[in-house]
């Protein structure tokens, strides 16, 4: 199953043959990851991206309406200090967008969320949140961040006060 580190799974429907349903149909979609810096991994890992462009491969550019799964599998080794200052404005204009993108899935997680999105927003205030508080990166097994009111205005404050 390492294939789907590297996919996006949908459900398709069921087939017809001789007049009686059989399997359903997967198809996979590959994502693209040519925002990736090149590495030798196996597997997605976060120091292949930096903050952005984590969160442009994780958005949702081709939307199929029914039975999909909007994952991407990568390990949850974060680098220590992964969200730069240099980070900062661009997140920030990020940190209200509900814009679908798919949830984060750790490999070792045995959760596959069926019917769930994350929004641009919520990773954008995960990040800023790790910057702020001085601490790594960590998304866990599964997460699939949300855009929050409460986040946003503590954020835009904290901004403010940091000018």
């Amino acid at each position: 199953m390492i294939i789907l580190s590297l996919v996006t799974c949908s459900h398709i429907g069921f087939i017809k043959a001789n007049g009686k349903s059989t399997n359903h149909l997967v198809r996979f979609q590959i994502d693209d990851f040519s925002v990736i810096k090149k590495d030798s991994s196996f597997l997605l890992i976060p120091k292949q991206f930096t903050p952005l462009s984590f969160i442009k491969a994780l958005t949702i550019t081709n939307e199929v309406k029914h039975y999909t799964i909007h994952v991407t599998t990568m390990t949850d080794d974060f680098p220590d200090d992964w969200v730069k200052y240099s980070d900062l404005d661009s997140l920030m204009d990020l940190i209200g967008s509900t814009r679908k993108c798919n949830c984060f899935l750790n490999p070792l997680s045995s959760n596959i969320p069926t019917s769930d999105n994350a929004d641009v927003g919520g990773y954008a205030i995960i990040f800023i949140n790790s910057f702020r508080q001085k601490k790594r990166v960590s998304l866990g097994l599964y997460n699939c961040a949300k855009t929050n009111k409460e986040s946003v205005d503590d954020i835009l404050k904290w901004w403010k006060d940091l000018d």
